[in-house]
Parts: C-alpha cells; sequence; structure tokens
C-alpha cells in the first residue's frame, strides 16, 4: 500500500467528484439492499438465485471499503481517477437490482436468464474489486484532472446507455436461438 501520501490533507475536488464522494456512503449500502429486496420478492426461488444472498451480504459487509481506505490515506473528496469506477460500480448494482424486474417477464420463454443476471453481479463485483485496488494503490493528487473530470461524466451517461444495449442484444439473441 502506497503510505507515502497518508499525512498530505487534500485539497477537496469540485463538481462531480465532490459529489460522487457524497453519495457514495449510501449508495454503497442502499443498491446491494435494493438487489437482495428485488430478488426475494420478484424472481421465483431457484438455488442458483438463493445463492447469491450470501453474495449480496458480502457486497453490503465490503461496501464500504474502498471509501475507508481513501479515507484513512486522508482524502477529503473523491479522488478524480476513481470517480469513474464508482459510478460505473454503481450502474452495475443498479442494473443487478432492475435485471430481474426487466427480465421476469422473459423467464418462462428464454433459459439462461439466471446466468445473464450472475453476469450482471458478476460485473458489479468485479467493478468493486477494481474500485477497491484503485483505492489503495492510486495517486490522490492528479496530474490532469479534466481528463477524470470527463471520463467521470462519460461513466455517469455511457454506462447506463451501454447496460440497456447489452440486455437488449441478449434478448434478441436469445430470441434469435429460440
Amino acid at each position: 500500500m502506497d503510505t507515502s501520501d497518508a499525512g498530505a490533507p487534500r485539497a477537496p475536488a469540485r463538481g462531480i467528484h465532490r459529489a460522487v464522494w457524497s453519495w457514495w456512503q449510501g449508495l454503497n449500502w442502499l443498491l446491494p439492499v435494493a438487489t437482495a429486496v428485488v430478488v426475494g420478492v420478484l424472481m421465483p426461488p431457484s438455488p442458483g438465485l438463493l445463492a447469491l444472498i450470501p453474495v449480496t451480504a458480502l457486497a453490503i459487509g465490503l461496501g464500504s471499503l474502498p471509501r475507508a481506505v481513501l479515507r484513512w490515506r486522508k482524502a477529503v473528496s473523491m479522488p478524480p481517477p476513481i470517480t469513474g469506477l464508482v459510478l460505473l460500480n454503481a450502474w452495475s448494482w443498479t442494473a443487478a437490482a432492475l435485471a430481474p424486474v426487466l427480465l421476469s417477464r422473459w423467464m418462462e420463454m428464454f433459459d439462461g436468464v439466471e446466468r445473464a443476471y450472475f453476469v450482471v453481479v458478476a460485473i458489479a463485483c468485479l467493478a468493486w474489486v477494481a474500485l477497491l485496488a484503485t483505492a489503495i494503490f492510486v495517486p490522490l493528487d492528479t496530474e490532469s484532472p479534466r481528463r477524470w473530470t470527463t471520463l467521470a461524466w462519460l461513466a455517469a451517461f455511457v454506462s447506463p446507455l451501454a447496460l440497456v444495449g447489452a440486455l437488449s442484444i441478449g434478448l434478441l439473441l436469445v430470441g434469435e436461438s429460440r
């Protein structure tokens, strides 16, 4: 772990970086809980989906770890290189929470919807792992914050479009294979 910057206070970032820092703590609890509720209420019981309960509990328990690492490193706002990953992680959990609602219509028509849901949750978990690794190793001060701000805004708006596109393509491909 890079401890060379652990003692220096950080100037707060502005704009999207400060906003993401502010709502990150609540969001990393809200989205996994929403996912567990949606899976528990809307999906038909199956051993595969019931196996997601421990994964969701793990996500809730570990959701604060990247932010805690940043606070330990004396960050007072979101380091610009991390903002895009936080947004990707948030959209991944949003997709994980909404996927059962969107896919429940096709549960009886298509095989593999359960597997598609596992892929969505796997993306959310991988985004979290990348977020933790970045929180540990990224320098808190960056040379080009404009680049990171642009990337954060792209993550905020392109991620949901990519998820909708991937869902649409997946449903079309499954429909054509029948």
